[in-house]
């Protein structure tokens, strides 16, 4: 005589008295009655992990019957008991099934040079049609005019909001929009004294560059004004004596710290005992912070990082990056015949990527970007958003928002103080032409001393050799 098989009921029983023994803090009858409902649902008391097809054919049901809100929250605890019962790892592609039902597809995202042409679309009509030509111009290769280089489309746009913002203070103002000495500096000094946001010396001298160009260049070309030179030297004199304020000497948290909470967030997501999307962000985002100290390039330039295309793996210690001109800060003219391109020995990293190929970053979308949006399937997050979560992350490890960008000022200042010849290395490795753009960027270094070389950060420590970022 056979022996009986348990009911349902005893089956979701046993596994909620397990885990109120060894996870008293969850809740057990959540997740019984979440196995008991997809059990019932199966009809059978068979306990087989179930495939994705199954799954989103149940949640498909239940969604029907209960409404989103309600059987997602019935799954992502079926999920739990799952994750119990196979393991976390066996069990990721329930994350999957939940993610796909509660995101849609979004627009196609707008290029470069669409967001450029949105900006220009705010300026007056007389400006737009000169804006738009210079911009097709630029675009296309064409050169405009002896000695005037092409713009980026980057440049483009934000000539675009400089011009905008002129546009704006002069009709509040009631003055004539040709720039004049006195209108100039009454406008910079209005952005210097802003209740809310005020811009620094150094940004109203950019604010006054785009413009001054924007005219001399595009609107009216062969524009000058002597008066607008003097006040555009002038805050730029003041912006060099002033420094960046943005670059505090609280944000010198070493390169080294930052390689570290990457590493940190990556275990975390391991030891979740679930492997669903908090896991997946959790690694995606240590992901980010160890490849952007690894990689010190701007937020432009690790949003175009995509498995198989700009990043491979060549080897268990070996990354081939590959980035196209187009996303690194250089001259316009310049940006396709001078691509990114190194190969980078770090075995930890490596090791971290390949993983992350292979059981987290599926849990996005099937595509293969390195930082993929959740919201968003088959797209990534943009260079914005890099940079505010580099800032949430490290707001809430370090207690001081650090940005993507200055990431390079932490690498360069620690390359130059830990490293034998680092003053010279680090031009090298941030793509400085020449030394005395790093220091007059990056030389933070007073009262920051580093406990270790920063080549033991990546050797010793994380087996990625500095020297071949060069």
């Amino acid at each position: 005589m056979t022996e009986d098989l348990p009911s349902v009921a005893q089956l979701a029983d046993t596994l909620s008295r397990r885990i109120a023994r060894s996870e008293p803090s969850l809740n057990r009858t959540a997740i019984r009655d979440a196995l008991s409902n997809f059990l019932d649902w199966r009809q059978s008391v068979e306990v087989t992990l179930p495939a994705k097809a199954e799954l989103t054919t149940y949640l498909a049901a239940r969604i029907t019957a209960d409404g989103l809100a309600a059987a997602g929250t019935d799954f992502a605890y079926l999920q739990i008991a799952a994750s119990r019962l196979w393991g976390a790892a066996e069990t990721s592609h329930f994350a999957t099934v939940l993610r796909d039902s509660r995101v849609t597809m979004k627009t196609p995202s707008m290029d470069e040079w669409g967001r450029a042409d949105r900006a220009i679309s705010r300026l007056p009509e007389a400006w737009q049609q000169p804006m738009r030509l210079h911009m097709e111009l630029s675009r296309d290769g064409r050169r405009i005019a002896k000695r005037v280089e092409r713009w980026s489309a980057s440049h483009l746009a934000a000539v675009a909001r400089a011009l905008t913002a002129w546009k704006r203070f002069c009709d509040q103002s009631g003055l004539d929009k040709l720039p004049t000495g006195s209108a100039f500096e009454a406008f910079a000094r209005s952005l210097n004294a802003r209740t809310e946001d005020p811009a620094s010396a150094a940004s109203v001298a950019h604010y006054l560059s785009r413009i001054y160009t924007g005219f001399a260049t595009v609107i009216f070309p062969g524009f000058s004004s002597d008066g607008c030179e003097f006040v555009l030297r002038d805050w730029r004199e003041r912006g060099d004596r002033e420094g960046t304020p943005t670059k505090t000497g609280s944000q010198l948290v070493s390169g080294t710290a930052i390689y570290d909470l990457g590493f940190d967030l990556m275990a975390r997501a391991r030891a979740r005992r679930t492997r669903g999307v908090r896991a997946a962000l959790d690694f995606r985002n240590g992901i980010l912070l160890a490849t952007g100290i690894s990689l010190p390039q701007r937020a432009r330039a690790l949003s175009a990082l995509e498995f198989e295309r700009t990043l491979t793996l060549l080897d268990k210690k070996a990354i081939h990056v590959h980035i196209p001109g187009r996303f690194i800060k250089q001259p316009e003219g310049q940006k396709e015949a001078h691509p990114y391109d190194k190969v980078l020995s770090n075995a930890d990293l490596s090791a971290a990527l390949s993983e992350y190929a292979l059981e987290d970053r599926p849990l996005f979308d099937d595509g293969k970007l390195l930082f993929p949006s959740f919201h968003a399937p088959t797209h990534g997050i943009g260079e914005a958003q890099i940079g505010r979560l580099a800032g949430d992350l490290t707001l809430q490890e370090f207690g001081v928002r650090i940005s993507i960008h200055r990431f390079r000022d932490n690498v360069a200042t620690e390359i130059s103080e830990t490293m034998p010849n680092g003053g010279r290395l680090a031009p090298a490795v941030l793509g400085h032409r020449d030394l005395a753009t790093t220091q007059r960027h990056y030389d933070h270094s007073e009262g920051f001393q580093v406990a270790q070389e920063y080549g033991d950060y990546v050797d010793s420590r994380r087996s990625a050799p500095v020297d071949l970022l060069l």
